[in-house]
């Protein structure tokens, strides 16, 4: 089995349904600079509306820059993003995958783990089991420029600060013959053979 992770290009924040909690600065924060990279650079919720119950916009991803074989298995996909919760509490909302940008598929993988007062990574899916997504890919869709993954937070106490510093993806596929795969060559943000 192979494997390649990398990191969003295009990023946008969307209200939709409850989900209308701005991220700092009229969402002004949500950018591919403090998306892309463990740099403590995040996207921040401050706002003092930020309360029990209130969910954030949601953030849609995209644009990772696969160029897995096409006659390839996906085997299985991971979420990972490094997110924290300095003041309050607060919990994931949505992490939900999307074929094209901007419209979620399948299952969402949120969980009601605490948010940490620290930043920390946390992984939704599987390497071995697509399946846990609720929804297949083919190498086609996840090379596609609209595949990618909306993630969203829910407030659990009042007067709540987040943030996320890091989203990436990491995609695991199998040849066509089940051979294994040399190692694919760097392409730009691409981390290649990263296990989880």
């Amino acid at each position: 089995m192979a494997s390649e992770t990398r990191v969003l290009t295009a990023v946008a924040a969307t209200a939709e349904g409850s989900n209308t909690q701005e991220w700092n600065v009229a969402d002004s924060t949500v950018t591919v600079a403090r998306l892309n990279t463990s740099d403590n650079l995040q996207t921040l919720c401050t706002a003092a509306s930020f309360d029990n119950g209130v969910r954030t916009k949601v953030i849609y991803t995209s644009a990772y820059g696969y160029n897995i074989p096409t006659d390839a298995t996906i085997d299985g996909i991971v979420v990972t993003f490094e997110r924290a919760c300095p003041t309050g509490g607060a919990t994931d909302d949505i992490v939900q995958l999307t074929k094209v940008a901007g419209t979620k598929v399948g299952n969402n993988l949120a969980t009601a783990t605490a948010w940490p007062a620290t930043d920390t990574t946390e992984d939704h899916g599987s390497s071995s089991n697509l399946s846990v997504w609720g929804v297949g890919f083919t190498p086609t869709e996840v090379n596609a420029s609209g595949f990618g993954v909306a993630v969203a937070s829910i407030a659990t106490v009042n007067n709540t600060d987040i943030q996320i510093d890091l989203i990436q993806i990491t995609v695991y596929w199998t040849p066509a013959g089940g051979a294994a795969a040399p190692a694919l060559p760097p392409s730009g943000r691409a981390l290649v053979g990263v296990g989880f």
